[in-house]
C-alpha cells in the first residue's frame, strides 16, 4: 500500500496521467475514506462507552443519595425513602449491565474490573421492610406449633 501511495504521489509531481494511476488514485481515495470512517466509528464507539460509563456514575451517586435519605428517614417517611432507594439501587444496577453489554458489543472480553470500579453496595437492612427481614426467635412450623415447643 505504502508502494502504490509513493508510485502515485511520484506520478503526480510528474504531471503524469495514466488509466493505471487513475484506477490507483480512485482505490487509494476510497480506502482514505474507508479509514476516515474507521475512525469516526472508532470516536463514537469510545464517546458511547464514555456516556454509559457516565450513566453509571450518576446511578451510582443517585444511590448514595437515596441512601443517605433512607438512613434520615422519619417513620412517616421510611417507605417512601425505601421505595426509592430500591429504585435508585435498581437503576444502578442497570447501568452496569449496560455498560458491561456495552464493553462486550465492542469486543471488550474482559469485564471482571467493572464490579470493582462501579460496586453496588449491599442493601442496607433499613431498605428491607418488616415483612421481607429474616424472622427472629422461634420460627411457626406448619401445624402451627414453633420450632421451640416441638
Amino acid at each position: 500500500m505504502k508502494e502504490a501511495r509513493r508510485l502515485a504521489q511520484e506520478l503526480r509531481d510528474r504531471g503524469r496521467s495514466s488509466p493505471h494511476l487513475e484506477r490507483l488514485r480512485a482505490q487509494l481515495d476510497l480506502e482514505g475514506q474507508v479509514e476516515e470512517v474507521e475512525g469516526e466509528i472508532r470516536q463514537e464507539m469510545a464517546a458511547a462507552l464514555g456516556r454509559a460509563g457516565l450513566k453509571v456514575d450518576t446511578a451510582l451517586c443517585a444511590l448514595e443519595v437515596a441512601e443517605i435519605a433512607l438512613a434520615e428517614a422519619t417513620p412517616e417517611a421510611l417507605e417512601a425513602a425505601r421505595a426509592t432507594y430500591l429504585a435508585a439501587r435498581k437503576h444502578a444496577f442497570d447501568a452496569r449491565l449496560d455498560l458491561r453489554i456495552h464493553r462486550e458489543a465492542i469486543g471488550f472480553r474482559f469485564n471482571q474490573t467493572l464490579d470493582r470500579d462501579y460496586p453496588i453496595p449491599p442493601l442496607p437492612s433499613r431498605a428491607l421492610a418488616n415483612h421481607d427481614r429474616p424472622p427472629r426467635g422461634p420460627t411457626p412450623l406448619r401445624d402451627g406449633c414453633s420450632e421451640e415447643s416441638g
